[in-house]
């Protein structure tokens, strides 16, 4: 066999190659192994193992030669089987039903029938999912519905059934301090303030019913002017959106404005600590904050998140400048129409602050949702202090961007909220690139998280204008769990490196290949941020800083993915092809 210097190359080619220079490639198809799983690991440039357990001050090594050359031989053996993470398990109860039907006229039969059967209240039980063919089910199986559809013979096409199931809310109280029941009470009568501006941006906050009575939240409130207007006890909106008098939001428990407070605090202390966050700024440059329920409790139900989530939906294409969506919740299961929900909204501009929550160690080992969709407007936030990240928060060196100082990762994520609406006008790209730019770096954060940074307050965030050489350089896909990741993705691995520059995207890095013998691809893709429309890239956004690429191995056997950036900084990933069984 010929000794060949690029393991992709055939005896044939390095004719042409020296013909042509070393300057220019002779383009050659490579055939996907199409019968492949691709397991990756994580390996770091100063080879350094990726942490899985409470997080250590360190001081994070320099990127030497050594660490950014050619990898050390020979590569470990890989392992073919990924390794199970262990996860708590929530308490609350959803056993209900998500229904998609084939279009609006079958949900409104499937709707009118289970009415007459007095089998559902419409008006608390029945909600509808985003687009017009899906309705939730409370209190109906997905077995019962299939047998009382079927009992009816109504003929009513019906795409899919899926259960509902709960989601996790990160705490912003102890167990002792939920006894305390002051909040849950409103003894005021709150009203549209003088000087109110349409033109302020808008924090949507999805969670349980606030206390709208606490000190500063009155002149931060979001108001409906058309509810105003209008007629009480009726749905003014215009198109209707199904909500009865939402002057400050919704309430999908009763689909109305008027907010529940019989068990949960939630969402007054998130409100509490926007308020104080705020305090510092002056009052036209404020957020107003806009509220949405679909819980009162220690947690919820994914549909009623996902309603809220198009209720948002609903308000930005009526007009509302709301810039940023905060999420206290996060899922053990992918769910479609959550999804479908938050690319909604990237659609539209939105930004999502998500908590990374509690109890579950690294995110980059424990697949929780939002965070894992993968979507670029959705930031996950942790929690920490001066020390660094918080014992009981959630992490991930490739799957959280940033800390902010919080007892819990539900008031960080509020902290970053008040803190991403301020830069508003600014594009969603820009805010979410600050967020993680723009705070401190620390130490014991920079295995916890893609930045390595922690925002500590509002004076220590720095705006665009201000904001001087803060970089952020990562690798952030493929993401290893339980030190490796298992891909069914025949044959081919899709790459996100992160590359920032305050708020704007930082240079392309470059992919180099190796296989297990050292030998560089001579083929490697180029990682660009070019959005959907580049081919190949697999690029979901353009200008936001993440650059992709998909990179397809030609056969068998170990490989190594070295990224690295003009400043010299690089990661690298092991990547096993294995066979499927």
């Amino acid at each position: 066999m010929q000794n060949l210097p690029y393991f992709d190359e055939q005896p044939g080619d390095v004719n042409a190659r020296r013909e042509l220079g070393h300057l220019q490639t002779v383009p050659r198809i490579i055939t996907p192994y199409s019968v492949g799983l691709v397991a990756l690991f994580s390996i770091c440039c100063n080879n350094v193992p990726l942490v899985q357990h409470p997080i250590e001050p360190a001081t994070r090594r320099s990127n030497d030669q050594d660490s950014c050359g050619t990898p050390a031989l020979p590569l470990p053996t890989p392992r073919c089987s990924p390794a199970e993470a262990a996860t708590p398990v929530s308490s609350a109860q959803c056993s209900g039903s998500i229904v998609k039907t084939t279009g609006e006229a079958q949900s409104r039969a499937l709707l009118r029938a289970l009415t007459d059967r007095e089998l559902v209240d419409p008006d608390l039980v029945l909600r509808r999912i985003g687009p017009s063919d899906r309705v939730t089910l409370h209190d109906i199986n997905p077995q019962r519905l299939m047998e009382t559809v079927e009992e009816m013979s109504l003929g009513i096409l019906i795409d899919s059934i899926m259960p509902d199931f709960p989601v996790f809310i990160s705490p912003t109280r102890s167990r002792a301090e939920l006894l305390d029941a002051a909040d849950l009470e409103e003894h005021c009568k709150i009203s549209k303030p003088a000087g109110y501006s349409t033109d302020r941006p808008i924090i949507a906050v999805v969670d349980s019913g606030p206390n709208r009575c606490i000190p500063g939240l009155e002149e931060l409130l979001w108001w409906n002017d058309r509810e105003l207007i209008g007629t009480d006890g009726e749905d003014d909106d215009s198109p209707r959106n199904g909500y009865v008098d939402d002057f400050n939001g919704g309430n999908i428990l009763n689909h109305s404005g008027s907010f529940s407070r019989k068990s949960s605090p939630h969402a007054t202390d998130i409100a509490k600590m926007m308020v104080a966050e705020l305090a510092l700024y002056e009052a036209g440059k404020k957020p107003h904050l806009m509220f949405c329920q679909y819980f009162d409790g220690a947690s919820g139900c994914v549909s009623g998140l996902v309603e809220c989530l198009w209720y948002v939906v609903d308000r930005k294409e009526k007009g509302d400048r709301i810039a940023v969506v905060n999420i206290s919740a996060y899922s053990q299961q992918r769910y479609a129409p959550l999804e479908e929900a938050l690319q909604k909204l990237n659609s539209l501009g939105v930004l999502v602050v998500a908590a990374a929550g509690e109890g579950f160690g690294s995110l980059d080992v424990q697949k929780l949702y939002p965070n894992r969709f993968g979507l670029k407007n959705v930031v996950t936030v942790g929690s920490s202090s001066s020390a660094g990240k918080n014992h009981s928060s959630n992490f991930g060196r490739r799957t959280v961007e940033t800390f902010a100082d919080a007892t819990y990762s539900s008031y960080s994520a509020a902290r970053a909220s008040a803190w991403a609406a301020l830069q508003a006008p600014y594009d969603w790209r820009m805010s979410r690139n600050l967020l993680i730019s723009a705070g401190y770096s620390h130490p014991g954060l920079e295995a916890a998280s893609i930045s390595g940074r922690r925002i500590a307050g509002p004076r220590t965030m720095r705006t665009a204008g201000a904001c001087r050489g803060a970089t952020t350089r990562r690798l952030v896909s493929p993401v290893p769990s339980g030190g490796q990741v298992v891909s069914y993705v025949h044959g081919s691995v899709q790459l996100e490196a992160v590359s920032i520059e305050c708020s704007s995207p930082g240079p392309a890095p470059k992919l180099s290949v190796y296989d297990q013998n050292g030998k560089i691809s001579r083929h490697p893709p180029s990682m660009r941020d070019r959005g959907p429309t580049c081919i190949g890239c697999w690029d979901r956004n353009a200008g936001d800083g993440v650059f992709s690429a998909q990179w397809t191995p030609p056969r068998l056997g170990s490989y190594v993915l070295r990224v690295e950036w003009p400043s010299g900084e690089c990661e690298k990933a092991m990547v096993a092809v294995c066979p499927k069984n």
